[in-house]
C-alpha cells in the first residue's frame, strides 16, 4: 500500500486522482487464521459535563493511563487483556478544584468470547473479569454529591417542562399544533455554553484579563457596564492520575517550499504538472530512541510558467507555497532529501527534474517577528499546549542537482538543474505538560482559568471560573471584600460583581440614594461641597477621675484609692466607658490632630482643672456651681477634662463628598459602592423620596432619635461657631441611627424625610430601614456577611378582601381628634403603603368595603405602642340584606417599635360561583349527623385531620359521596353577586345558634349544625344543606344539586381551596362540562326523558340540565338523521366509542368521547370528537382463514364490529361504566361459544376453540406497544415451536374460560434462547475501600472490603441472572480524631477459620411487569465457623456528625414536587429464602457533652445513664423459607419484625451487655454537668467543656490524672471566684454588680467543688472500665482492634487530594500533641490534643534529636518525642504522644533565614533555619537565649532546611496574614557559623 500526503485548503482545487491511494491484491480470498494484535496508549480520558446550568460545568473525568491492550486468538476464540492504571475525580464547584472520586489504581481487564460445537450446551460464552492487585480507594464526598445532585434537578427540571409540553399537546392533541422547529427546553447552542456576561456594579473601574492562544488581553469595565466574556471549560483533572514520567521537549522544522526557478523541461510534453516529494532520513549515528519515524510528504502538482527557451528545452519556474511539518531528534543531524517531478513525462509516469540533499541542524538563526502571518498559521493548527521556545528562520535559496548526481551536497554540485527557494522554521514544544510546576510562581499554570480580574491595571488579580455556581460567592480582591452574585437567565451565564451591601427599595415610591461622609453628614447637598471646604474643627475629650483616701491622698490605684464601685481612673463624660488605661480616640480617616491632650481649664474648676464632689455621680460636666472648684470637708471625689482638637484635611473632592447613586425604583435593589464599604471608610447611606422638581425636594432622612438638630439642618449656617460639636456617639464611637457601612448591625431604624420647602408637618414623609445579613462562606471557610438593606414603608395595608375598599388613615397627635393623613382606594388582593404616619403614635383606619358594606364606627384602632393589645376584628353591615360580616386583623409589628408594621384585613370565607349560572345562596340550619362527635377543640380538630390523612386514597368513584343534610331553617340570605366573590364569616350566624340553643353550645357543636343550601335563582327549593364542617374535614369534592322550579336540576361540584392560610374559598363550579367537536349540532338526553339538549360546535364548555331525579344520570346522543345511541355513563374516566345508526339503519357513525377528570373549571369534561385511526386499543387479526367479531361485554347486538383476516381496527370501550371485558366471535360460530378477554393486562391467553374443533383456534395474545394495549388474534396451531408473543404469562382473571392448568407452556417467541448470550462480569480487587467525607470537610467513616468479588451473570435461560457478592474481609473505621473507638465494625476470628465473612448470592427472573418481581433464589451466608462474631462500636458523636451530613446534603430535593407519579408496591416471589446465623457484639459509648443541644429531649438523660453497653451479644437466627409471594412492603416489615423478634428472645444477653462501670460513669458526668450549670459561671462551664471534649482516659491512671485535674481547677476556681466575681461584677454593673458577684462567688464556691468531685468519681470510674476492658483483652487473648489505616489528611484549602500515608502520620502526631497549662512542657496538668481541633495540618519533618517540626494553616509547630531519638521502626502514633516545645503564628513571623551551624563545613548546605518574630514571644524561654527568634535544626549536609523553608514559605502565603511574601534570605558563601545555636 502506497499513500501520499497534501495540503487541502479552500483556496486550492481538489488533488488530481493519480495520487490516491490503493490496496493491492484485494480480490484473492483470506484465509481465517489466528489473530494477534497488541496496541498502547498513553492516555485516555473522559469527561461527563453538564451544560445544562448555563455554562459547561464538569461533573466528572474518568482516566486510564499507560494501556497495554494484547489481543490473540481466532473470531471464534478470541482473548483480549489490557493492563493499565486508572482513576476518577469529581470537580468541587465551590472550590473550583478537582478532587478524586477513585483514587489511581494498577488493574487488569479481561475479555473472553469463545464459540465452541453446537453439540455442547453452552453454545456461546462471553465474559469481563477486572482484577486489581493493589488497593482500590474511592471517596464519597459531600461536595461530589452536591455537583451530582445539582446536576440531576437541571435535568429534572428540564424533564419536567418538557413533561408539562407534552401533556399539554396530549390534551388538546387534535386542536394543537406544534410551531415549526419549536422544541421545549431547547438547548443552547455550543458556543453559548462557553460564554457569560459580566456586569460591573462596583462603582468602580474592574479590570478583566484573558487569555488566548497567543496573546493575553486586559479590559477595564466601566462602573455600570456590562461585558460579553468566552470562557471554556477549564482542563482536566491531570495531576489525580498517576503521574507519568517527566520527557524530553518535543523539536520541530517547518519546511516552507516557496518556489523553483530555472528548471529545465522538454517542450514535447503537452499539460505539464510539477510536484515536490519530500523525506526525512536520520542519521545512522542517532539511537533507537533518538531516531524518529520516517517520514514522508508531497506538495500539490502546478502548472509551471515558462521564463525562456531553447531548442527542444524550456526553462520555467513553479509555485508552490506550501508548508510541511517534521520532528528532528533533539541530538544529531537529519537530512532532508527533496524531489522536483514532472509528472507528465515518460507518458504520464513521471521524470526526476531535479533533487536536493539538505542537512537539518537544529540551528538558532534568525528570529521571526511576531507578526509573521504563516507562523501564526502554524502555530494555530500545532497549539496543542504551551511551546517553550519561539521558533528560530532560516532562508535559502539552494541549487537543485541531476538526478543521476544524487547524495553529493548542495555545496559541492558543479552543474545546477535549477533553483529551489525553502525556508526552515525551527520550533520546540514544551516539556512534559503533566508535570507540575516547581517554582509554583509561574502564571502559565493559572492561564486555562481564562479570566482573571482584578481592581487595578496590574494586579493583583483573583480567578473566575466557568465553574462558578449559582448564588453569591465572596472574594477578596486587593485587600477588599467583594460579592460576585451568578445567575441563569435565558439558559446563559449571568455574573454581577458588586460589594457586600445592598440595598432595596419595599416602598412604592421611587427613593433617591447616597452614600455620604460622617463629616458631611450635617449638610444639605448645596452646602456640602462648601462645607467641605470649610476648616471643620472636632473636640475629643476624656476625663479623669480620682478618690481622696485620708491615708493615702488623691488617687487612683486600685485598689488603694477606688472603690469597687467606682469608674476607672480614665472615663467618658457619662462613665459609659471607663478603665485604667487612657482612653484614646482612634483618628478617622480624613482627619489630623491639632493639638495634643491638655487640661480643659474653662469653668468652675481648680487651677489643675479639677472640680469636686462627695462622689462621683454628682460630678457632672459641666460644673454649674462656683464650690465645686474648691475641696469641702466633704469632697472625697474629683474629675477633671483633658481635651484635644482634630481637624479634617483637604481631600479628594470625589471621595469626601455625598456621592447620588441615583433613583431605585420600588420592588428593585442595588448595590452599594465598594469604595463606601471598606473598613477604614466612614460612610454612611442615606434615602429620601425621589422628586421631579427642586420645589418638592426632601432632606435626607434622618433617625427620630436625631431630631433635635432638624431646625439647624434647615439652616446650617446659623449660630456656627469656629468649633462644631461632633455629631452625637454611642459607645463605639457611631453616629446615633447612621448606617455606618462599615459597622453595620442588625437593627431597624425610623426616618423622617423633611420637606425642603414647606413649613410645619405637611409634606413629611416616614420610611422605615432594616439592616439584616446572610452569611457567607469564603474558599477557607472564613464567614463573610452579605448585608441587606430594606427601606420600607412604615405601615403598611394589605387589602385580602376579595372586593376594593375605601380607606381613611388617621393619626391621633396631642389634641384630642385624630389628623387625616391618608385617603385613597386599594384594590382587592392589593397593598397600600402609608408613609404620612408617625407609627409612634396611634393610628386609626376607617375602612369602607364596596358592595353596600358600611361601618358601624368610623374608626378602628389599629397600631399604639401605650396599648398591649390591639381589636382583631371589625363589623361591617350589608345595607342591603342587613347581613352582618366580621373582618378579621392580623398585625406583623416586627420586633422594635420602629419596625415596617402590616396590617392585613381578610375574612374566613369567599364564595364562588363559577359556575356562570344564576345561583341562590342560603346559610341555614341543618340536622347534624346521628355519629357525628362535636370535637371543639383545635387539638381534637387536628388530631382527627391526622387521622384522615392516614388512610389510603380512596377510589375515584368514591369521591363526592358526603351526604347532604336536611334543612331545618333559614340563618342569613346571601346577596347575589356575580362580579366578585362573596364574603362569608359564619360568627354572626353561630351567635344566633349559639343563643336558640339550650343549654348553650360550644362552636364545635354549632359548626356542625350550620351548613350552605344551593338553588337556582327562581326557586326556593332549598331542601339540602352542605355541612362546614364535613366540607372542611374531607377536603375534597363534593356534588350538589342545585334544582329549579320545575323539578330539574343541574350537577354542581363545590371545592374548598386551602391554599391561603387565612381564608378559605368555596368554588361551585359544574360538575360535568360538555364540549362538540363533531362540526354537527349534537343532541343530547337523560335516559328515556324527552327533553333535550343541544350542543352546538361554536357553544363554549356547557353544562347541562337533568330533567329529573327519578331516572338514572345516564346520557344518550343523537345527530341529524340518526337514531338514539345505547345510553353510556360519564361518570368514569377514559375514551369510549358510541355507535350511531341513520335512521335506515345501513350505515354507522361512531362517536369518539373522551371523559377527563380533574380539569380546571369543572370535575369533569366530556368530549364529543370523531373518530381517529388512533385508538386506546388496537385488534389485529392475523388469522389466515377465520374472520371475526368482537364488541365489549354486555352490549347490544348492533355493537358486534367484524374484523376480517389480515386487518386491524382501533377500539374503545362503548361504556366505561360497564365490565370492561372484550368478547370475541368467531363469524358464523355459535354465540355462546363466544370468549371474554381482560385486555387491560398483558397476558397470552389460552387458544380458542371454534366449529372446527381443536385442529382450528384461535390464539389470542395482549401486548404493549408504543402507549397502547394491542390485542392479536392468530391461528394456533400444536407443531410450533415458536409459538407465543410475550416471553410470560399472566394468570387469567376469568377461570371459566382459560383455565391456567390448560394452558400451554410458553415459549420465547421469535428470540433466541437466550443462553446464546451468556455474559458474565467479574470484579476481583485485592481490597476495596470507601473514604465517606462530609461538608467540613472532615473525614468520618473509612470502609475496607477484603479479597471484594462480584460477579453477574446474564443470559442463564428463561431470562434469568445471577448476582453473586463474597468479602473475605470487612472493617468500618471511625476517622474522627481521638476518638476511644477508631473501629466502628469488625469481625473477630479467634481460629482463624473463617473462609470468608460474607456471601449473598441473588438469582433474578426478569417477567416484563413493573409490579412483580421473581427471585428463585435469595442466599444470605455469613461466616462458616461458629465461634466468629462481628463486632460493633459505636462512639456517640459519630452518631451526629453522619447526622449532619445527611442533613446538609439535603437529598430530599430529588423528590419532584410536582410529580403525578404514583408509588408502585409490587409483588415479591422468592423460591427460595436462605441465611445463615449471625453473631454481634454491640458497645456503646455515650458522650453527653458532644449530643447537639435539645435534640432527644427526654430520652437524652435515659441514654445518658443506660445507653451505655459492653459486647452486648446480639444473635439473628438462621431462616429457610420457600415460595415467598407479598408485597414489598409487607416483606420489608415482615424482615424488621424477624430481627426484632430474635434480639428481643434474647433478654438475659441483652442485660449482660449493659456497661455498669460506663454507665455509672456517664451518670456521674452528667450530674457533674448539671451541678457546674448552677455556677453560673460561663467561663468555668467553657472550660470544663473543652477538657471533657478533648480528654481521653485509656487506663486507671488516665483517669484519676483528669479527674484530679478536674477537681483542682474546680477548687481553685470556687476558692478565687469569692474575690474575682464581685469585683468583676462592680467593674460592669456598678453595686448591682457587686452584689450579684457576691452571690455568684459564693454560689461557685460551694458549686464548683462538688462538680469536681464528680468530675473525679467519674474519670476514675472511666479509667477502671477502661483498665477492665484491657485486662479482659489480655486474658481472652483478643488482639486489639486497630484502623486499616490512619484518617486521611485534608489541610487547610479544604481541598480533598488522594491519600498520603506520610501526612496521615503527621496529622496524628499533630493530634496527640500536648503541652502544659501553668509550668511549662513539664507540667502534670497537661492540655491533650491542644491543636487537634483548631489546626489543619500541611507538613511535616523529622529532625534530630526526636524532635518533628509541623506546619499548619494557622502556625509552626516544634514537637519532642518522648523517646529523644526516633527510632527505624515505624513509631507506634497512638501511644507515643509528643510534647509541644514551641508554637510560632503566621502574625508573629516577620522573616526567615538559613545559616549554616557551627560544626558544618563552609561549603556544605545551611542545616539551620532561623524565624525572626515580630514580637516576644513569652513560651519556651528554657530553650532559646533570645525570645524573639525560633531555630529550626535541620540535618547536616542534607537540604533538608531548603524543604522546611519552602514549605513554611507556601504556607504563609496560602494563609498568611495579607498573603505577602515573608523576607527569606540566604547569605551564600558569607553564610555565618552561628556559635549560640
Amino acid at each position: 500500500m502506497q499513500f501520499n500526503t497534501f495540503i487541502a485548503r479552500s483556496d486550492l482545487k481538489r488533488p488530481p486522482g493519480k495520487i490516491a491511494f490503493g490496496l493491492a491484491e484485494t480480490g484473492k480470498p483470506k484465509l481465517r487464521g489466528n489473530l494477534s494484535a497488541e496496541v498502547k496508549i498513553k492516555r485516555l480520558s473522559v469527561s461527563i459535563l453538564d451544560d445544562l446550568s448555563g455554562m459547561m460545568i464538569p461533573l466528572l473525568d474518568t482516566t486510564v493511563t499507560d494501556i497495554n491492550l494484547a489481543a490473540h486468538g481466532r473470531p471464534e476464540a478470541l482473548n483480549v487483556v489490557a493492563v493499565c492504571s486508572m482513576a476518577a475525580s469529581t470537580f468541587n464547584t465551590q472550590l473550583e478544584a478537582w478532587e478524586p472520586l477513585i483514587e489511581p489504581f494498577e488493574g487488569i481487564v479481561k475479555y473472553e468470547y469463545n464459540d465452541v460445537n453446537s453439540e455442547t450446551a453452552l453454545k456461546v460464552r462471553r465474559g469481563v473479569r477486572i482484577t486489581t492487585a493493589n488497593i482500590v480507594n474511592m471517596n464519597i464526598t459531600c461536595a461530589g454529591i452536591e455537583a451530582l445532585v445539582g446536576a440531576l434537578l437541571a435535568w429534572q427540571k428540564r424533564s419536567e417542562v418538557e413533561e408539562q409540553a407534552q401533556i399539554a399537546i396530549q390534551m388538546e392533541e387534535n386542536d394543537y399544533k406544534d410551531p415549526a422547529g419549536a422544541e421545549p427546553g431547547a438547548a443552547l447552542e455550543h458556543d453559548d455554553l462557553e460564554k457569560m456576561i459580566i456586569y460591573n456594579n462596583l462603582y468602580c473601574d474592574l479590570f478583566l484579563r484573558t487569555f488566548s492562544s497567543d496573546y493575553e488581553k486586559v479590559e477595564v469595565l466601566s462602573s455600570g457596564k456590562s461585558s460579553l466574556v468566552d470562557l471554556p471549560p477549564l482542563k482536566y483533572p491531570i495531576k489525580l492520575t498517576r503521574p507519568l514520567e517527566r520527557r524530553s521537549p518535543f523539536h520541530f522544522v517547518v519546511v516552507h517550499i516557496s518556489e523553483a526557478k530555472n528548471l529545465a523541461l522538454r517542450d514535447d510534453i503537452c499539460n505539464q504538472e510539477i510536484l515536490c516529494a519530500l523525506r526525512m532520513v536520520n542519521s545512522k549515528d542517532l539511537s533507537e530512541d533518538q531516531k524518529a519515524l520516517l517520514q514522508s510528504a508531497r506538495s500539490r502538482a502546478v502548472k509551471p510558467c515558462t521564463l525562456s527557451g531553447k531548442k527542444h528545452v524550456s526553462e520555467v519556474s513553479a509555485k508552490w507555497n506550501e508548508a510541511f511539518i517534521f520532528e528532528v531528534p533533539p541530538q544529531g543531524l537529519s537530512t532532508l532529501e527533496i524531489v522536483v517531478t514532472n509528472l507528465s513525462a515518460k507518458g504520464g509516469k513521471g521524470e526526476a527534474v531535479g533533487t536536493l540533499s539538505l542537512p537539518i541542524k537544529n540551528e538558532h538563526g534568525q528570529r521571526i517577528s511576531n507578526s509573521s502571518a504563516l507562523w501564526k498559521l502554524l502555530f494555530q493548527s500545532i497549539n496543542q499546549g504551551s511551546s517553550s521556545s519561539w521558533p528560530t528562520a532560516q532562508t535559502k535559496v539552494v541549487s537543485l542537482n541531476s538526478p543521476n548526481k544524487q547524495g553529493i551536497g548542495a555545496e559541492h554540485q558543479t552543474s545546477s538543474c535549477g533553483e529551489l527557494a525553502i525556508r526552515l522554521y525551527y520550533f520546540t514544544m514544551g516539556t512534559n505538560w503533566h508535570a507540575t510546576n516547581e517554582t509554583g510562581n509561574d502564571e502559565s499554570q493559572f492561564k486555562d482559568l481564562a479570566l482573571w480580574f482584578g481592581l487595578t491595571p496590574h494586579g493583583p488579580w483573583e480567578t473566575l471560573r466557568s465553574t462558578l455556581s449559582q448564588g453569591v460567592i465572596p472574594k477578596v480582591v486587593n485587600g477588599q471584600k467583594i460579592a460576585i452574585e451568578a445567575t441563569i437567565i435565558q439558559g446563559r451565564k449571568h455574573v454581577s460583581f458588586r460589594s457586600l451591601a445592598t440595598i432595596r427599595n419595599n416602598s412604592d415610591v421611587a427613593l433617591e440614594i447616597c452614600v455620604c461622609p460622617v463629616s458631611l453628614l450635617n449638610y444639605r447637598d448645596e452646602s456640602a461641597s462648601s462645607g467641605a471646604s470649610k476648616t471643620a474643627v472636632f473636640l475629643e475629650e476624656c476625663f479623669e477621675n480620682q478618690r481622696y483616701q485620708p491615708l493615702a491622698g488623691w488617687g487612683s490605684k486600685w485598689p488603694g484609692h477606688l472603690m469597687p464601685t467606682d469608674p476607672g481612673r480614665w472615663s467618658t463624660r457619662d462613665y459609659s466607658r471607663s478603665s485604667q488605661e487612657f482612653l484614646d480616640v482612634p483618628l478617622a480617616p480624613g482627619w489630623i490632630w491639632t493639638s495634643d491632650w491638655k487640661v480643659d481649664h474653662f469653668g468652675n474648676v481648680d487651677n489643675e482643672g479639677w472640680f469636686y464632689g462627695p462622689d462621683f455621680q454628682s460630678l457632672r460636666w459641666p460644673p454649674q456651681s462656683p464650690k465645686a472648684s474648691k475641696k469641702s470637708t466633704f469632697d472625697f471625689t474629683r474629675r477633671r477634662r483633658w481635651i484635644r482638637t482634630r481637624q479634617r484635611v483637604p481631600e479628594d473632592k470625589h471621595a469626601r463628598t455625598r456621592k447620588n447613586l441615583g433613583a431605585l425604583q420600588p420592588a428593585n435593589s442595588m448595590s452599594l459602592p465598594l469604595a463606601s464599604t471598606g473598613a477604614e471608610t466612614d460612610f454612611c447611606v442615606q434615602v429620601r423620596p425621589c422628586v421631579d422638581t427642586s420645589e418638592d425636594e426632601y432632606l435626607w432622612g434622618r433617625a427620630v432619635r436625631d431630631l433635635k438638630s432638624a431646625a439647624s439642618i434647615r439652616n446650617p449656617d446659623a449660630g456656627q461657631s469656629a468649633v462644631r460639636k461632633p455629631p452625637q456617639l454611642t459607645k463605639g464611637g457611631v453616629p446615633v441611627s447612621a448606617f455606618m457601612l462599615n459597622q453595620l448591625e442588625k437593627t431597624d431604624e425610623l426616618l423622617l424625610c423633611v420637606a425642603a420647602n414647606t413649613p410645619g408637618r405637611k409634606g413629611h414623609t416616614w420610611l422605615n430601614m432594616e439592616a439584616d445579613a446572610s452569611i457567607l462562606y469564603t474558599e477557607l471557610n472564613e464567614a463573610v456577611y452579605d448585608w441587606k438593606l430594606s427601606v420600607n414603608a412604615p405601615l403598611k395595608l394589605e387589602n385580602l378582601l376579595p372586593c376594593n375598599a375605601e380607606y381613611i388613615v388617621w393619626e391621633k397627635g396631642s389634641g384630642a381628634n385624630p389628623v387625616k393623613q391618608q385617603h385613597g382606594v386599594v384594590s382587592a388582593g392589593g397593598a397600600i403603603y402609608v408613609c404620612t404616619v408617625d407609627i409612634r403614635k396611634p393610628i386609626y383606619l376607617t375602612w369602607l368595603a364596596q358592595g353596600s358594606w358600611k361601618l358601624p364606627k368610623e374608626a378602628v384602632v389599629i397600631s399604639d405602642p401605650a396599648l398591649e393589645e390591639l381589636p382583631l376584628h371589625f363589623w361591617m353591615q350589608h345595607q342591603q340584606s342587613g347581613r352582618r360580616l366580621r373582618v378579621s386583623l392580623e398585625y406583623d409589628y416586627g420586633s422594635t417599635n420602629v419596625a415596617a408594621k402590616t396590617v392585613r384585613l381578610f375574612v374566613p370565607y369567599w364564595l364562588c360561583n363559577d359556575a356562570n349560572l344564576p345561583l341562590a345562596f342560603r346559610l341555614v340550619e341543618i340536622e347534624p349527623a346521628a355519629n357525628t362527635v362535636a370535637d371543639s377543640s383545635w387539638l381534637q380538630r387536628a388530631a382527627k385531620a391526622t387521622k384522615q390523612t392516614s388512610y389510603p386514597p380512596s377510589h375515584a368513584g368514591e369521591r363526592g359521596k358526603l351526604s347532604l343534610h336536611k334543612v331545618i331553617k333559614t340563618l342569613d340570605i346571601i346577596e347575589d353577586s356575580y362580579a366578585a366573590p362573596i364574603m362569608l364569616s359564619l360568627q354572626s350566624e353561630l351567635e344566633c345558634l349559639g343563643s336558640s340553643s339550650q343549654p348553650r353550645s360550644d362552636e364545635g357543636s354549632l359548626m356542625l349544625r350550620l351548613g350552605l343550601s344551593v338553588a337556582i335563582s327562581n326557586s326556593n327549593v332549598f331542601s339540602h344543606g352542605l355541612c362546614f364542617r364535613d366540607f372542611e374535614d374531607s377536603k375534597d369534592q363534593v356534588d350538589i344539586k342545585a334544582i329549579d322550579a320545575q323539578g330539574g336540576y343541574y350537577r354542581l361540584s363545590a371545592q374548598l381551596d386551602m391554599t391561603s392560610e387565612r381564608t378559605k374559598v368555596v368554588h361551585i363550579q359544574p360538575h360535568t362540562i360538555f364540549i362538540n367537536r363533531l362540526g354537527r349540532r349534537l343532541h343530547l338526553r337523560q335516559a328515556d326523558c324527552r327533553h333535550d339538549e343541544f350542543l352546538y360546535p361554536n357553544d363554549p364548555p356547557k353544562t347541562i340540565l337533568w330533567c329529573t331525579t327519578q331516572e338514572p344520570e345516564i346520557l344518550k346522543i343523537s345527530l341529524e338523521g340518526h337514531k338514539w345511541s345505547q345510553p353510556f355513563s360519564v361518570e368514569n374516566e377514559g375514551v369510549m366509542h358510541v355507535t350511531l345508526w341513520d335512521e335506515f339503519g345501513n350505515s354507522r357513525f361512531t362517536t369518539r368521547v373522551e371523559v377527563r377528570n380533574g380539569v380546571k373549571g369543572s370535575r369533569i369534561l366530556v368530549i364529543f370528537r370523531q373518530v381517529s385511526a388512533h385508538g386506546p386499543y388496537r385488534i389485529e387479526n392475523r388469522s389466515v382463514i377465520l374472520p371475526f367479531r368482537f364488541r365489549q361485554v354486555d352490549s347490544s347486538y348492533e355493537s358486534w364490529q367484524l374484523l376480517q383476516t389480515g386487518s386491524t381496527l382501533p377500539f374503545a370501550w362503548e361504556d366505561l361504566q360497564r365490565e370492561r371485558l372484550l368478547e370475541i366471535l368467531v363469524d358464523g360460530a355459535d354465540p355462546l361459544t363466544s370468549r371474554a378477554y381482560n385486555i387491560d393486562e398483558i397476558a397470552d391467553h389460552q387458544p380458542m376453540p371454534t366449529k372446527g374443533g381443536p385442529v382450528a383456534a384461535l390464539h389470542v395474545t395482549v401486548s404493549r406497544e408504543k402507549g397502547m394495549q394491542v390485542v392479536r388474534v392468530a391461528d394456533w396451531m400444536p407443531s410450533d415451536d415458536i409459538l407465543a408473543i410475550l416471553p410470560f404469562r399472566l394468570p387469567s382473571m376469568f377461570p371459566a374460560h382459560t383455565p391456567e392448568k390448560d394452558s400451554p407452556r410458553l415459549l420465547e417467541g421469535c428470540i433466541a434462547d437466550d443462553s446464546e448470550n451468556q455474559f458474565l462480569t467479574v470484579i476481583e480487587l485485592a481490597e476495596f475501600g470507601v473514604s465517606v467525607v462530609d461538608h467540613t470537610p472532615e473525614e468520618l467513616l473509612y470502609i475496607s472490603l477484603q479479597n471484594f468479588v462480584l460477579s453477574y451473570a446474564t443470559g442463564l435461560g428463561s431470562h434469568t441472572t445471577r448476582f453473586k457478592v463474597r468479602v473475605d474481609g470487612l472493617q468500618v473505621d471511625n476517622q474522627l480524631p481521638l476518638t476511644p473507638m477508631p473501629v466502628l465494625f469488625t469481625s473477630r476470628d479467634p481460629a482463624n477459620e473463617a473462609e470468608f465473612v460474607l456471601k449473598c448470592t441473588l438469582t433474578m427472573k426478569n417477567q416484563g411487569m413493573l409490579d412483580q418481581y421473581r427471585y428463585p433464589y435469595i442466599g444470605i451466608q455469613g461466616p462458616n465457623t461458629s465461634n466468629m462474631c462481628f463486632l460493633i462500636n459505636i462512639h456517640e458523636p459519630i452518631i451526629w456528625r453522619l447526622h449532619d451530613m445527611f442533613q446538609n446534603l439535603n437529598l430530599s430535593r430529588l423528590t419532584s414536587s410536582q410529580t403525578t407519579a404514583v408509588a408502585l408496591d409490587p409483588i415479591i416471589h422468592i423460591g427460595l429464602l436462605s441465611t445463615t446465623d449471625f453473631r454481634f457484639k454491640v458497645t456503646l459509648a455515650m458522650s453527653p457533652t458532644q449530643r447537639p443541644r435539645g435534640i432527644l429531649g427526654f430520652w437524652s438523660t435515659l441514654l445518658t445513664s443506660l445507653g451505655n453497653t459492653d459486647d452486648m451479644q446480639i444473635r439473628i437466627t438462621p431462616h429457610l423459607h420457600e415460595e415467598i409471594c407479598m408485597r414489598q412492603s409487607a416483606l420489608v416489615a415482615a424482615a424488621i419484625a424477624s430481627i426484632r423478634n430474635d434480639i428481643l428472645s434474647q433478654p438475659l444477653r441483652l442485660l449482660s451487655g449493659v456497661d455498669l462501670l460506663g454507665n455509672a460513669s456517664s451518670a456521674l458526668g452528667h450530674m457533674s454537668k448539671g451541678i457546674a450549670a448552677l455556677s453560673m459561671d460561663k467561663k468555668f462551664i467553657r472550660s470544663r467543656q473543652r477538657q471533657e471534649s478533648k480528654a481521653n482516659v485509656d487506663h486507671l491512671g488516665d483517669g484519676i490524672r483528669e479527674g484530679g485535674e478536674a477537681l483542682a481547677k474546680s477548687l481553685f476556681r470556687g476558692v478565687t471566684g469569692i474575690l474575682t466575681k464581685p469585683l468583676e461584677g462592680a467593674r460592669s454593673s456598678g453595686v448591682e454588680g457587686f452584689i450579684q458577684g457576691v452571690g455568684k462567688g459564693v454560689i461557685g464556691a460551694a458549686v464548683q467543688p462538688m462538680s469536681g468531685i464528680l468530675d473525679l468519681l467519674s474519670k476514675t470510674t472511666e479509667g477502671a472500665n477502661a483498665t477492665r476492658i484491657k485486662l479482659s483483652a489480655v486474658l481472652t487473648s483478643e488482639e486489639q482492634l486497630m484502623r486499616r489505616r490512619l484518617p486521611r489528611v485534608i489541610c487547610g484549602d479544604n481541598v480533598l487530594r488522594p491519600y498520603d500515608e506520610y501526612k496521615a502520620q503527621g496529622q496524628v502526631l499533630l493530634q496527640l500533641a500536648h503541652r502544659g497549662a501553668f509550668f511549662g512542657h513539664m507540667d502534670f496538668f497537661k492540655v491533650r490534643g491542644k491543636f487537634a481541633w483548631s489546626d489543619a495540618y500541611e507538613d511535616h519533618f523529622h529532625l534530630p534529636k526526636g524532635r518533628t517540626l509541623i506546619v499548619t494553616h494557622r502556625r509552626v509547630i516544634l514537637l519532642q518525642h518522648p523517646t529523644g531519638l526516633i527510632v527505624q521502626k515505624k513509631p507506634d502514633l497512638l501511644k507515643d504522644a509528643c510534647t509541644i516545645l514551641w508554637d510560632v503564628t503566621w502574625n508573629d513571623i516577620l522573616s526567615m533565614e538559613l545559616i549554616r551551624g557551627k560544626k558544618d563545613p563552609l561549603h556544605s548546605p545551611p542545616s539551620r533555619l532561623v524565624i525572626n518574630l515580630r514580637n516576644s514571644v513569652q513560651d519556651s524561654k528554657l530553650f532559646d537565649s533570645r525570645e524573639n527568634i525560633r531555630v529550626v535544626k535541620c540535618h547536616p549536609g542534607s537540604k533538608q532546611a531548603y524543604e522546611v523553608r519552602s514549605a513554611v514559605q507556601q504556607a504563609y502565603d496560602a494563609y498568611g496574614p495579607n498573603r505577602t511574601q515573608v523576607a527569606a534570605q540566604f547569605y551564600g558563601d558569607k553564610c555565618r557559623n552561628n556559635t549560640n545555636w
